[in-house]
């Protein structure tokens, strides 16, 4: 079962800032990318279900969850070593991981569910969205996005 999206809800480009003090923020620009609403049952030992909003990035190669959108006190699992990666938000830094449990998509599709996934990270205000997936989960659950007919399968 195939579900559809609106370009205009979905990346646009970076949005220029006029600082110029401010480095030039590194992206991937792929053209507008779907997004939807993701239900997470659980994090870790957090129980849900929390809504986020999503967005599939087939530039970003691994899946990421904005800081922001996570349950207070979570208590997140620190990297070794810290990460950079890029993506069609630009160039974020992933400092932690978490596991999510029970990912649906009931926008999309009764049949699209994750039973557990690992996401990294990051802390940036500027990105739009609560949790992007990356390739390795678009490539895993055979997830095609057609841009041309602006459907996700």
């Amino acid at each position: 079962m195939a579900g559809s999206f609106d370009p205009a809800d979905g990346y646009l480009g970076p949005t220029a800032k006029n600082n110029k003090n401010e480095p030039k923020k590194e992206t991937t620009d792929l053209g507008p990318r779907p997004c939807t609403l993701s239900q997470i049952g659980k994090f870790d030992d957090a129980e849900g279900p929390f809504l986020l909003k999503t967005s599939f990035d087939r530039g970003a190669p691994i899946n990421l969850i904005q800081k922001a959108s996570l349950p207070r006190g979570m208590k997140l699992t620190e990297l070794r070593k810290y990460k950079r990666v890029t993506t069609a938000d630009g160039t974020l830094l992933v400092t932690h991981c978490i596991d999510l449990h029970a990912t649906a998509f009931p926008e999309l599709s009764s049949h699209l569910y994750v039973p557990e996934m690992m996401a990294f990270v990051f802390d940036d205000d500027n990105v739009e969205y609560d949790l992007i997936l990356g390739r390795n989960t678009i490539a895993a659950k055979k997830i095609k996005l057609d841009f041309v007919s602006q459907e996700i399968e």
